[in-house]
């Protein structure tokens, strides 16, 4: 009975040790893709200013297009931040606790990908929602345009 238990527990160390590594993979593409929204985010502001400038008219609907779309571009970014963070404590708990032997650190490593998860499905639930408003929306105008 006892040699099962170990087996397991060895089988479970495992698994958490391949999760952690993941999780540091993921949290770096993570750190990437908000740094490249930032990117985008500031040469959508400046890039819709010079575009809007150099066209004929100097046409302020692009200007504010683009300034719009940056800021949301950005606050992307900034709502990113967390995940990330979930992801890389996530990580750094899955290596103490398999290395030491800690269950505070499992504990931690669970914890933390709990809140990953619970904060992600909170977010995909927001824009799920976001989607669905702009969607009536969109709807409404174009049969308003018809109409």
């Amino acid at each position: 009975m006892e040699e099962n238990q170990l087996k397991q527990l060895e089988e479970c160390k495992s698994y958490v040790l391949s999760t952690s590594k993941w999780l540091k993979f993921f949290g770096i593409f993570t750190i990437i893709e908000i740094v490249c929204l930032v990117i985008l985010s500031i040469s959508f502001m400046l890039g819709g200013s010079a575009l809007a400038s150099t066209l004929s008219g100097d046409l302020p609907e692009i200007r504010g297009v683009t300034a719009v779309t940056g800021v949301i571009y950005l606050i992307i970014a900034g709502i990113m931040v967390f995940p990330t963070i979930y992801i890389f404590r996530a990580a750094n708990a899955g290596y103490a606790a398999v290395e030491s032997n800690d269950n505070a650190q499992m504990v931690e490593f669970l914890k933390n990908i709990k809140s990953y998860w619970k904060f992600i499905g909170i977010y995909m639930i927001v824009l799920f929602a976001m989607l669905i408003f702009i969607l009536t929306i969109a709807l409404i105008a174009a049969i308003a345009t018809i109409a």
